[in-house]
C-alpha cells in the first residue's frame, strides 16, 4: 500500500492528485522533538539512498544528500505507523509532516513525502513508488536536494513493514550510516571545501594538502562530508584518503573538484621554470589538459579560478610563462594553467 503526500495545510485533509511542495514565508513552528529514533541509517535505508540516487542520475537529475534531520523525522513516522497501524501522512496523534520535520530541526520550507506499507526491502519500496505516477514524480523532483529515509516493522500491525521518505529542498546536515566509525580524511592536494556535495555548491574555503578532517557521514555523488571549524562541509573523494585508504569518485561525477589529481602526468611542458620572465618560444603552440584543470587569473594557486576545463581540452599557449604556469587562450578567455597538467 502506498500514499501520496497530503495537502500540508492543517485545514485540508483531501489527498492531492500530485505530491505537494509546500512553501512558507515564515519558519515552521516546532512542536518539541519526540523521542529520537535510530540516529543513523541502517543497511536497507542506505541501499535505498543508492537506488534512488542512481535512478535520479539515470534521469539527468542531481542526487540527494541524506539529511540527519529528515531521516530522524522519517524514522519516527515509520515507527509511528508500525506501532499504531495508522497509515497516513499525518501521525497518529495528528502531527503533520511539516510539524514532524520541524520538531527534528529541519528548517527548509520545501518538502514532500512518500509512504508505503507492506514492502520490506529498499528495492521493493523503490519499485512500488516507481509504479505510481505521483510517488515517482516526488522521487524525480529536481527541486529536492535532501532526503530522509526511515523504515520500521511490527509483525502485529496490518502491513508488517512501513517506509517513509521525506524530501527537502535544502540539504542541511549529513546523516551517518549505522556501523560507520567516521574516520579521518587527509587531503592529498590543495582542494575546495564546499557547502554541499557537488561542484554546483558554493566554495567555503580551500585547504592545503596534508590537512586532517573528521569524516561526518557517508559520501554523496563523489563528495564526502567533513567537519571543519565546527561546520560540516564537503570535499571531493578524489582528493582525500580516509583512514589511509585512497578514495575515488563514481562514474556519474563529471570531474574531480576542482584541482588536478596529486599524481600529474609527466610531459615535456612540465619542466622547472628557469625564471619568472616570459618566453615566447612556445607562442601559438597547442597544449592539452591531462586532467580536469583550473584556469586561473594569475600564475599561482592563490589566484582566482576563472573556469575549469575538462581533461582533453585544447588551448593555445601565448608564450608567457611564470612560476610553473603557462598563460593560455581557451576560446576567448586568457588565463593561467599549471604546466604540470599540460602536454604538447
Amino acid at each position: 500500500m502506498i500514499a501520496a503526500l497530503r495537502d500540508p495545510k492543517p485545514s485540508s485533509r483531501a489527498a492531492l492528485a500530485l505530491a505537494a511542495l509546500a512553501v512558507f514565508a515564515v519558519p515552521l513552528a516546532a512542536t518539541g522533538a519526540p523521542t529520537d529514533p535510530a540516529p543513523c541509517a541502517d543497511a536497507e535505508e542506505a541501499a535505498f539512498l543508492v537506488l534512488i540516487n542512481d535512478y535520479r542520475r539515470e534521469n539527468g537529475i542531481e542526487p540527494l544528500g541524506l539529511s540527519r534531520t529528515l531521516t530522524l523525522a522519517a524514522e519516527f513516522h515509520s515507527a509511528d505507523m508500525a506501532t499504531t497501524g495508522f497509515f497516513d501522512h499525518t501521525l497518529g496523534d495528528g502531527t503533520t509532516v511539516e510539524q514532524n520535520i520541524a520538531s527534528y530541526g529541519y528548517a527548509g520550507s520545501t518538502y514532500g513525502e512518500n509512504i508505503a506499507a507492506g514492502t520490506d526491502t529498499a528495492e521493493s519500496a523503490v519499485q512500488t513508488w516507481q509504479a505510481s505516477p505521483t510517488h515517482n514524480q516526488n522521487m524525480l523532483r529536481s527541486a529536492y536536494g535532501a532526503i530522509g529515509i526511515g523504515h520500521a516493522q511490527d509483525s502485529g500491525s496490518g502491513y508488517g513493514w512501513y517506509w517513509t521518505t521525506i524530501f527537502g529542498g535544502e540539504f542541511d546536515e549529513p546523516a551517518m550510516i549505522c556501523g560507520e566509525s567516521g574516520g579521518q580524511a587527509v587531503t592529498l592536494d590543495d582542494v575546495n571545501l564546499r557547502r554541499g556535495p557537488g561542484p554546483q555548491h558554493a566554495i567555503e574555503l580551500a585547504v592545503p594538502a596534508g590537512v586532517e578532517l573528521p569524516v561526518a557521514g557517508e559520501s554523496v555523488a563523489g563528495y564526502i562530508p567533513v567537519e571543519y571549524d565546527g561546520e560540516t562541509l564537503w570535499i571531493a573523494l578524489d582528493y582525500v584518503a580516509v583512514d589511509g585508504v585512497l578514495q575515488s569518485s563514481p562514474p556519474a561525477v563529471a570531474a574531480p573538484d576542482p584541482l588536478p589529481t596529486f599524481t600529474p602526468t609527466v610531459n615535456l611542458l612540465a619542466v622547472p621554470d628557469p625564471a619568472p620572465a616570459a618566453s615566447g618560444d612556445l607562442a601559438g603552440a597547442t597544449a592539452t589538459a591531462t586532467e580536469p584543470l583550473n584556469l586561473r587569473a594569475g600564475p599561482s594557486r592563490e589566484a582566482g579560478i576563472l573556469t575549469v576545463v575538462a581533461a582533453g581540452s585544447e588551448m593555445l599557449l601565448t608564450g608567457n610563462r611564470e612560476s610553473g604556469y603557462f598563460e593560455v587562450q581557451f576560446g576567448n578567455l586568457v588565463a593561467w594553467a599549471d604546466a604540470a597538467y599540460l602536454r604538447s
